[in-house]
């Protein structure tokens, strides 16, 4: 952090700047998506951090733009290890050449495809091919534990700039840790985790529908990735004739949206449930943002209300949560 901190580069540092100039371009020209990119920029480092530089970057390019031009990059970088508090070297020169890759809409092969990646239908079906074998690869009985569960007309299905897909709750585990983009998790936010593949990288807003019940639904930010699914990939009994399983978490190619407590109990009246049928609508952030204020309007209109419906559906499905005695949940 000292190199940063003095404007002072390290020669790998140097070499990172090489590379974001190289993977913005291909950003730029649709070859991969932002998350992708800052995927392969952060390798050895932070992604969050570098999202949330980028993210940064992004929302007031000319300002930054204009430091650059007076400054060099070098003094961008350095400012933004300031403000990360970590270096990040890269990351205007990154935001700056992607810039033209849109996170609603990108152009594509000529083409407009209206998702947040940038991805057409059948570079998702690409990725859910990869899926799945990564999946068959790693997991110990993929034939009778996994197979059914992971076959084409159970995978998130994406038209245009919507899906459709099952959404699950996040675990409060989650609660208090960062988020994607350095935003931190909470379960009274109207917040939501969708992978990249989906969503593109930095904060993307979304409407998300009840399908079994059309008349509740939610705006959002998705600010973070997942859902992850825990892939068996060993089983074992130990010595004292306990059984174990370890695991390896991988993104589920059939849950394409992770809800806060407060985004799922606002499109279902049952608390029990734990996975819906949803579909996914990616929308402008303004559109967005003014949706999610009024939401928390109304949430703190009715805080009482609202803080023990919160309550009661973590203490309904999470164990962790529950087990814990300073959230004094009812005994089971």
């Amino acid at each position: 952090m000292a190199a940063a901190a003095d404007g002072k580069l390290e020669p790998r540092d140097s070499e990172l700047k090489d590379k974001a100039e190289e993977l913005g371009r291909d950003v730029n020209s649709g070859a991969m998506t932002s998350g992708e990119g800052l995927n392969e920029l952060s390798k050895g480092r932070s992604y969050p951090l570098y999202a949330k530089a980028v993210n940064l970057i992004e929302q007031d390019l000319p300002f930054w733009s204009g430091i650059a031009d007076k400054a060099g990059t070098d003094e961008v970088d350095t400012l933004m290890a300031g403000i990360i508090g970590a270096p990040v070297p890269g990351s205007f020169i990154f935001a700056k050449n992607a810039a033209n890759a849109k996170s609603d809409v990108q152009k594509v092969s000529g083409k407009m495809t209206g998702l947040p990646s940038g991805k057409t239908p059948d570079d998702v079906k690409d990725r859910h091919d990869k899926w799945r074998k990564a999946i068959k690869k790693k997991a110990f009985d993929y034939k009778n534990d996994y197979e059914k569960n992971y076959t084409d007309d159970k995978f998130t299905k994406v038209n245009g700039n919507t899906m459709d897909t099952k959404a699950t709750l996040y675990s409060d585990d989650n609660e208090g840790r960062k988020t994607q983009t350095g935003e931190i998790f909470g379960n009274h936010n109207f917040t939501a985790a969708i992978q990249p593949l989906y969503r593109g990288v930095g904060n993307a807003y979304a409407r998300i529908t009840n399908l079994d019940d059309p008349r509740k639904s939610v705006v959002l930010k998705a600010n973070d990735s997942g859902p992850y699914t825990p892939i068996v990939f060993n089983r074992y009994i130990d010595k004292n004739g306990k059984k174990h399983e370890p695991t390896v978490n991988l993104e589920d190619p059939t849950k394409g949206v992770d809800l806060s407590v407060a985004a799922y109990n606002a499109i279902t009246d049952d608390a029990k449930k734990g996975t819906l049928h949803v579909k996914v609508e990616f929308i402008s952030p303004k559109e967005g943002q003014a949706a999610i204020d009024e939401q928390v309007k109304n949430a703190n209109e009715h805080k009482a209300k609202f803080d023990k419906d919160v309550h009661k559906t973590l203490c309904m499905h999470d164990s962790v949560f529950r087990n814990n005695p300073k959230n004094n949940c009812p005994n089971k």
